[in-house]
């Protein structure tokens, strides 16, 4: 895990835990089926002890959007009281402890206050398919008529459109 802060989405697990769980919301999947699918796919941290890292985000996530699941919460606060996950900011020095327990302080008091009204994620927009295949080749002249070739090498896929990769 990469910390980069002491806010709740300030690591790359709990900010990809996040992006898919929105991702799943986006793509019109329900909320049930939208917690398990990422509980699934982060299920190693279940397995490896680090639960919290899992629980915390996934409750914040579903709370930003106005759909906390009463066990994901439940989870979440428990992980909270225990001081689950602190370890980390404990050896960054108290200075950056204190923050990220204030962020836990403040998160918890979200889980248990009044939720907002349930929100309607929208997909992406998605770029229009390329008609380019791997293969062709693509030319560019800048302003002094310099000409400079480029090979597509393959498409790369994803769910907001197709994008050429050029070389």
């Amino acid at each position: 895990m990469g910390a980069w802060g002491s806010g709740i989405f300030a690591n790359d697990t709990a900010a990809d835990v996040r992006g898919e769980y929105r991702e799943h919301l986006e793509d019109q999947v329900p909320d049930e089926e939208a917690t398990r699918l990422v509980i699934e796919s982060f299920g190693y941290l279940l397995r490896e002890g680090n639960a919290a890292e899992l629980w915390v985000p996934l409750a914040a996530a579903q709370s930003q959007v106005g759909r906390l699941d009463d066990a994901v919460r439940a989870a979440a606060l428990d992980a909270i009281d225990q001081g689950a996950g602190l370890d980390l900011w404990a050896e960054a020095g108290p200075a950056d402890l204190a923050k990220r327990v204030a962020a836990l302080k403040k998160l918890r008091d979200q889980l248990t206050g009044p939720q907002p009204a349930r929100k309607k994620l929208r997909r992406p927009w998605r770029y229009e398919e390329t008609e380019l295949v791997a293969g062709d080749i693509l030319s560019y002249t800048d302003d002094q008529g310099r000409m400079a070739l480029f090979r597509v090498v393959g498409i790369r896929r994803s769910r907001v459109g197709d994008m050429p990769c050029l070389e």
